[in-house]
Parts: C-alpha cells; structure tokens; sequence
C-alpha cells in the first residue's frame, strides 16, 4: 500500500474541516455549494433544439395517437422515463403512453419493438447516435424525441421530425455532467415556462437519484443543487419504498444523500434490471409512476385474494434480485477463477477473459463479476464474449487507485479495440478476436504485472498514533451529505498503531465485525473475517489504516466514528 498526501496538504488543526476539503476538490464558491439556490440553474433555451422539442411533445399531447416511451436499461432510464411519463400526464392525464423496458441489459429503441399508430416515440437517456433508428421512424411518419447526455459519435439529424436535445452537443450549456434525468428535468422545466406551471418542481427527487445513480460530476453547482434539493425531498411513492425497505443502512430515511443513493438505492434498481423477469421490470416501472397501484401479492405463500402496491412489491422483489444477483454472481466468478488460476492468466499485467454460452453467465452480469475478480488478482480484468462477427464484447472494470485507472484512454488508445465507451474505470468493450494475442503482448510490453497491483492512495490527511482525531471525524461526518462522485470523501491516514495498546471487539455471528477506539474516535470494519487471525498474527506489530469519517447514532447520541477501508501491518516501532 502506497499513499501519499494529495496537494496542497490541509492542517491537521482546523476549524473548518470540511471546507478545506472541498477547497482542494476544486470548489471556488464554497458557500454556494453548501446551500445552493436555484440561482444555480441555466437557462434551458441554451439546450440546442429544446424549443424545437417543446413544439413537437405539445403537438403530440393534442393528437389522438399514442406515445412510445422507451426506458433505459439502468438508474438514470427509470428515473428519466419517470419524469417524462409523469410529467406528460400532468398536462393530458388521458393520453395513452405505451412504455416499454428492455428484455435484458440494452439500450435505446428496437424497431420492431414499436407498434404501428404510434405518433411520437421519446428516447430518455439514449438514442443520440440511433441515426439509422431514426431514418427508419421517419420512413413510418413517427417523430422522434430524444433527451440524452452521451457522447453523440454522429452527427445529430436535422430532419423535421427528429429531435435530439443532448447536453453535450449544446455549445452554450456549460454544465456537461447533467444525466438523462437531467435533461429530461430542463425539457419540463422550460415546458413549464410556456404553459405557465410548475408541474416540474414535484420532479427534482427522481432527477436526483439518476444524477447520483449515472455517477455525474457534482462539483458542478446546476448539478449539486438538483441533487441537494431532490434529496431533502423525496416525494416519490417507488422511490421512497424502496428508501424505507433500505432504513437498516440508511437509518434516517429524512436525511438521504448521495452514498446512500449510491450504496443502497441504486444496486437494488440494477438487481432487478439485470436478473429480474420481465414482469418485475415491468412492475418497478409501475413503482415510480404509479406506486399505489395495487396488484396480486407475489409473496410465497399469498392468498389468491392478497395484494401489494407496486411498490411494496418492487421494493421486496428487489432485495431478492439482488440475492439472487449475487448466487449468480458467485458462482459465475468460481468458474472464472478456475480458468485464470489454470490459464495462468493472472500473470498478465491486464487479465482477459473469453466466455461462452456453456458458462451461463448473463450478459447483465458481466460487468460486476469483472469487478469482483479485478478486486481479487488487483489487476485490470476485461470479459468478452465473442460473436457472430468473430469480435468479444463484454466489460472491462480497473482499480481507481492502480496505474491504470484510466483503463477506457488506454484502451482506446492501444489501437485494438473496437470500442471502449463508459466511464474510466468501468466500461464496455469491443475487440476482435484476432487482435487479442497481439493486445496482451502489447499490454506485457508497456507494464509489469507487480506494478499494476501496486494501489497508490491520494489521502487528506495523515494523523500518527496518539494523535487526536475527533474534531476532525465529527465535522467531516456531518459532511456526508456533500460527497458523490466528482467530490470523493476525505481519506485519512493512522499511521503506526501499535496494535497490542488496543482493545478489539469482534462482533456477530461470524466475529467479522470489528471494533476498537484510537485517538478519541472509534474505529470499525465490517465482514472483515480475516482480521480476527491477522491481529493475532501481528500482535507485537504496529498497524497503518486508510479510513473514512462517519457519524454513527446509538440511543440519542452521537458518535465520531471511522470506517476502515485498508489495514497495512508493519513492524513495531518502539512503542
């Protein structure tokens, strides 16, 4: 474990924590970001082709026929799909809305997907770059509406019934980290600015949790200021079900933020996304657009006369997806394991893998069994399948804090892929299996494989033993709610713990939870059933730990407490 102080290095003595902190992320207007107003919202009319959307959706709610809305197979299309169903019904509560949710993990519209009689077909968070899609729609005389925020490869059409309203085409809308959610919200809200409403103020809660969910950059103050009153909000009937089901982790749901978004709301809608049926996609679309509907119970055991709010039921199905998420994944890795194990391929700086058919790994799962095996050889892991076309298409997840956190630009840069399209650290991949022996030798050429598995933390802070560290964990823990993606939470640094000057509590059933006090703060691990034997293990030994400030609540009061993220055991000192 390598770690260093980020620059410029903040005092250990301070008596503002948490905005030295958010000073060194990069936030000039510190008092704006911690109590941003709507002074922060751009104006919508910087959206390219708004007003020409604007026209179209308010033809279509006038027309006898119906709407196609497609959602996006992730957070921020079940969030942004909501909006717009929502808020179209604001304005016409009888207009028919066909909606559609994907079989498996796609993205977009399929074609043949769309009945005929359809008169606009809206496209939330995807559909930039469906250029040929969009021919083909025109050809049936159906417009298309498209509010995305990807990166568009193509040039958008310019056809009359095509219109593409996409952040990151928009020359004048400076804020480049608005998700499909946010789009979607700017569409309403500048809609609401023609018919004089503001149908789209009960809307910001499901922006937030696409924001949060898509990982946008919330160092950008139109951004921060979506998610920080969407949060103290949620009004959602789905939303806030399945916020409630997660009360355990949350603890207090009138005080949500963006890790707890993140952590625990976010997982559950990928579970049902990527190994739900279809009827439960289908039933937690239900859950956000009508979360008071009821129907027939699928609880084991239910009477043919019990029933369940869409809600209720979303929200119980998708702790069990997320169960039988993980079964699935398990398994899935054990096979992997043994073929990299056998294969040898951990010798490479960058582990590649091809799979078949025969190894019933879905394709919604790839992606987190790359992730968990990244996490166990420490090095870059990318999973192909192969196709039709002889190419192996799949996912790719690297280690933010390895020499090769920004695995998507070396990638892409290497010349051998096809495609590398996500964020740096976690994306899709494409490359053809011709090209993948030259791709490794290319790959053990530029890197050696220790290397790579060498982890280099950028930390905050770095506090020695003895040292007092509870005005620091208290004003940082009361921070929770300002950190996200763009603004990571602090990490600091206890060097050389002399671990026999500790007293351990192993908690439980598994004795896996750990805990102990050091310099007035107490510290904890979870599922860490490793740690009970390498204390004894290293118990002359002194210890350095990678932590996180958090505040922990026990019968009315309130604690300065710290979750460890990394232990390092090293020799004594003296102590």
């Amino acid at each position: 474990m390598i770690y260093k102080l980020t620059e410029p290095y903040l005092p250990k003595k301070s008596s503002h924590y948490g905005k030295d902190v958010l000073s060194k992320r990069g936030i000039e207007d510190i008092e704006d970001y911690l109590q941003p107003t709507s002074k922060a919202l751009i104006e919508p009319t910087l959206l390219t082709n708004i007003t020409r959307g604007m026209y179209m959706l308010n033809k279509h709610l006038r027309t006898q026929k119906p709407i196609f809305l497609q959602i996006d197979s992730d957070m921020d299309g079940y969030m942004s799909a909501t909006i717009m169903y929502l808020y179209i019904k604001k304005h016409n509560p009888d207009k028919e809305i066909i909606w559609r949710v994907h079989e498996g993990k796609q993205h977009g519209i399929i074609l043949d997907t769309i009945p005929d009689g359809i008169g606009l077909v809206i496209i939330p968070d995807a559909g930039s770059n469906q250029t040929k899609e969009h021919n083909a729609l025109i050809e049936r005389g159906i417009d298309t509406l498209v509010l995305d925020h990807h990166d568009c490869t193509k040039e958008p059409s310019q056809h009359d019934r095509i219109c593409v309203i996409n952040n990151q085409i928009s020359r004048g809308y400076k804020n480049k980290s608005l998700c499909g959610a946010g789009v979607a919200l700017k569409f309403c809200q500048y809609i609401d600015t023609f018919y004089n409403v503001e149908y789209a103020e009960d809307l910001y809660d499901l922006a937030a949790a696409g924001l949060v969910g898509d990982m946008m950059d919330l160092r950008n103050i139109e951004t921060r200021y979506m998610v920080n009153r969407g949060l103290k909000n949620i009004t959602n009937i789905g939303l806030k079900a399945l916020v409630t089901k997660q009360i355990y982790s949350i603890k207090d749901v009138s005080n949500v933020t963006p890790t707890h978004i993140a952590f625990y709301i976010t997982p559950l809608v990928n579970a049902i996304v990527r190994v739900g049926t279809q009827e439960e996609k289908e039933t937690m679309f239900l859950a956000f657009i009508d979360g008071d509907g009821k129907k027939k119970s699928t609880k084991r055991g239910a009477k043919e006369s019990d029933f369940e709010t869409n809600a209720e039921q979303t929200a119980r199905v998708a702790t069990n997806a997320r169960n039988r998420q993980n079964r699935i994944k398990e398994k899935a890795i054990d096979i992997l394991i043994h073929r990299i194990d056998k294969d040898e391929l951990y010798k490479n700086p960058i582990i590649f893998i091809p799979i078949t058919e025969e190894d019933e790994i879905p394709n919604t799962l790839t992606g987190l069994v790359a992730m968990n095996l990244m996490n166990k050889y420490n090095v870059p892991v990318l999973i192909g399948r192969e196709n039709e076309e002889g190419v192996y298409k799949g996912s790719a997840r690297a280690d933010n804090n390895s020499k090769l956190a920004n695995l998507k630009d070396f990638l892409q840069d290497s010349g051998y892929f096809d495609l590398a399209e996500g964020h740096q650290a976690a994306h899709g991949i494409a490359i053809k299996k011709t090209k993948v022996e030259g791709f490794l030798k290319y790959v053990n050429e530029q890197f050696n494989t220790e290397e790579i598995k060498e982890k280099r933390y950028l930390v905050d802070y770095i506090f020695d033993y003895g040292e007092s560290l509870e005005q620091l964990v208290l004003q940082i823990g009361n921070m929770a709610h300002l950190w996200g993606q763009g603004v990571p939470e602090p990490k600091i640094v206890i060097r050389d713990i002399p671990v026999k000057k500790l007293d351990f509590s192993f908690m439980g059933k598994n004795k896996d939870r750990v805990k102990f006090t050091c310099g007035g703060v107490t510290f904890i691990t979870f599922r860490n059933a490793k740690l009970k034997q390498d204390l004894e293990d290293h118990a002359s030994d002194n210890m350095t730990i990678i932590g996180r400030a958090n505040l922990n609540e026990w019968l009315g009061t309130v604690y300065s407490q710290m979750v460890i993220s990394e232990i390092n055991f090293m020799p004594n000192n003296g102590f």
